[in-house]
């Protein structure tokens, strides 16, 4: 029988984001040497992957409250692709950008090769389908499978983030006012189209780097005396399952907001950060914001994309957002789990998709040997990367 999952509230946000910002993927980049030969070819090897987490040809069926992931879709798609001119910096040529992605026919994942120096793989899951953590698991399970061994199935269906939220038993948040001072302030082109992004390294790994990299940003906003500063932090639901629970690939994230002008007024800004963030996932609050997007199910993505592009709009021409910056933690990475069939990984760092009235989607993962930061902005605030950059590594020490 073919495995279905329902689609949650959120995750019909992310397929809004797909109206927005054609291509709405998260990408993990993987800097190495040699790139994989699976033992029996590609074919068999994806099959296998099939098997072990049908999430991975999975598509879009039914419509509003009544759509679902279905595993019955093609399998991912893999190409090789000619990187040796590019920096491994930012979007600049040749760096192949995700098309237009229609979710009910797929693929969903791709698997990208890029032979040169350093060998790149590029691995990109649609976030409709999976989330941060959803998309490492499917890089775990890929690379064990390429190394031979049998990791843990992953099943496709029986979990929502909407589930995990209400057995947290508390309400849900108000949408959030566009009231924030952005990191990048107003656009003087709203209307310039698509994202656009640059990739920040940090040599070493450095104290409280979450909490140091939010006080960073929001000294960056807080520039602008009149708007508010408040940074949204997705937060891993799946820290409520039991221990023997099995591995998803669903988007199992809530969305933490952190108010944050009166945190840089304290002595030490960076510790009463941590304090802020800790006490915010005691009281479950980003559970909160899961419930809040059940109603999205019911709602025509064509009309929430249409509604949303507008808002957009007057967000970059205001310079007055939902939330300053967004930002994405994906903690310590172990690239030994992201090698095997004949790669070593030696670096890694993830691309986030980007609506365009976010004014910066800021991922951060950690390898021990440095922390990668990439930040997405609309091309509309292209201009405030610099900045961004700059403020990151005063922050990071770096």
């Amino acid at each position: 029988m073919v495995e279905t999952r329902p689609v949650s509230g959120m995750e019909r946000l992310w397929l809004v984001g797909e109206r927005l910002s054609p291509g709405f993927h998260i990408e993990l980049v993987l800097e190495g040497r040699g790139l994989p030969r699976p033992a029996a070819g590609w074919p068999a090897l994806l099959r296998a992957l099939a098997q072990v987490v049908p999430a991975s040809r999975a598509r879009l069926v039914g419509a509003l409250g009544w759509a679902r992931w279905q595993a019955d879709g093609p399998l991912p798609r893999v190409a090789e692709v000619d990187l040796s001119g590019w920096s491994g910096l930012s979007d600049a040529p040749p760096w192949p950008r995700a098309g237009a992605c229609d979710p009910r026919q797929g693929p969903l994942v791709q698997v990208l090769l890029a032979p040169g120096d350093p060998d790149r793989l590029v691995l990109r899951a649609h976030h409709g389908l999976v989330d941060g953590r959803g998309l490492l698991l499917l890089a775990r399970t890929l690379f064990a499978l390429l190394r031979g061994e049998s990791p843990p199935a992953s099943p496709l269906g029986g979990l929502t983030d909407a589930a995990l939220a209400r057995d947290r038993g508390v309400a849900a948040a108000h949408p959030p006012r566009r009231d924030c001072a952005g990191v990048g302030g107003a656009s003087s082109t709203p209307d310039r189209a698509g994202t656009t992004w640059r990739r920040i390294r940090v040599e070493g790994h450095p104290p409280a780097v979450l909490a140091r990299t939010l006080v960073a940003l929001a000294r960056l906003a807080a520039v602008d005396p009149q708007g508010e500063v408040r940074l949204d932090l997705p937060v891993d639901l799946r820290r409520h399952l039991p221990a023997d629970a099995p591995p998803r690939t669903a988007n199992l994230t809530g969305i933490l907001r952190l108010p944050m002008r009166a945190l840089l007024g304290q002595q030490d800004p960076v510790a009463a950060t941590r304090q802020a963030v800790a006490a915010a996932l005691a009281r479950d609050e980003a559970a909160a914001t899961v419930l809040a997007a059940g109603p999205a199910r019911w709602l025509p993505v064509g009309l929430m994309a249409a509604l949303s592009r507008g808002d957009s709009r007057h967000a970059l021409a205001e310079g007055r957002y939902a939330s300053s910056a967004l930002v994405s933690n994906f903690g310590q990475v172990d690239l030994a789990s992201l090698s095997g069939g004949g790669f070593l990984a030696h670096r890694a760092f993830v691309i986030t998709p980007s609506h365009p009235g976010l004014p910066l989607f800021l991922a951060m993962l950690g390898t021990g040997q440095a922390v990668e930061l990439c930040a997405v902005v609309p091309r509309a605030l292209a201009g405030s990367l610099d900045g961004v950059e700059a403020a990151l590594r005063r922050g990071l020490g770096g």
